[in-house]
């Protein structure tokens, strides 16, 4: 029967705290010295001292440490990884092109983004969500589009980013605000005895006005101010980050 062993392992410091037989994994199991001195806790010190492996400690090259540097700065993780993680996945990276090459290792993240041209679209068609940003576009000689991408993250609007969202609301006139193109919403629909008032089809029905008829001023719908027949009627404003106009000040 064939290992199912590889031959190389490099380590990070979650490795040696859940105690993971590395032995079983691999033949050869590398880390970097900062790994080791990240472990403080008694218990995982105790452990590296008599590992049933040996541990192979080396430290990666400064053009490797360069390069993983680099490709997370494009992959937008480079903020979101320490010094250490950086070491590690040059070592990683190293060791890779040191025993098997470099030819299968992409020099470039692939594309993450996805295009449409319908500028109706509010979400995009691709993941639902709202995160569709207006470019420019340019056609070449040879008729390619030419799509023109600012380096400048400040260009982004972020609106809508920063306060939290609000908790979600329950019930038939909940006030959510608008994340994805599929998302349902209440009908807003008056309440049973405010539609009594104008069922044509109700036996006991008086055209124009009763002093018997009942006036809905308790259900929430009456609260809301929603009524029958009103052009835009229940409708209020579901993204409580839109801009809305200011008024000017008079002097």
């Amino acid at each position: 029967m064939a290992s199912s062993r590889v031959p190389h392992v490099v380590a990070d410091a979650g490795a040696f705290l859940k105690n993971a037989a590395l032995q079983e994994i691999g033949d050869h199991i590398y880390t970097v010295r900062d790994v080791v001195n990240e472990i403080r806790d008694r218990p995982t010190r105790r452990r590296l001292a008599v590992l049933p492996y040996e541990l192979l400690l080396r430290e990666p090259k400064a053009e490797s440490i360069q390069l993983v540097t680099d490709f997370s700065k494009k992959t937008g993780d480079y903020v979101s990884l320490s010094a250490t993680d950086i070491k590690v996945l040059a070592l990683a990276y190293q060791l890779e092109a040191e025993h098997v090459g470099t030819e299968h290792i992409r020099n470039e993240p692939p594309q993450k983004y996805r295009t449409t041209a319908d500028m109706t679209k509010l979400f995009c068609p691709s993941c639902g969500n709202k995160t569709l940003k207006k470019i420019a576009v340019s056609v070449n000689e040879d008729g390619s589009l030419h799509m023109h991408f600012s380096k400048n993250p400040k260009v982004f609007n972020t609106r809508g980013l920063r306060y939290s969202l609000p908790a979600p609301q329950g019930g038939k006139h909940a006030a959510n605000p608008h994340l994805v193109w599929d998302q349902h919403f209440p009908q807003q629909r008056v309440s049973k005895k405010a539609r009594s008032k104008t069922d044509v089809f109700n036996p006991d029905y008086i055209a124009g006005a009763s002093p018997f008829v009942e006036n809905d001023i308790y259900s929430r719908a009456a609260n809301l101010n929603i009524r029958d027949g009103a052009v835009g009627a229940g409708r209020r404003r579901m993204n409580p980050n839109a801009s809305r106009k200011k008024g000017v000040k008079k002097k």
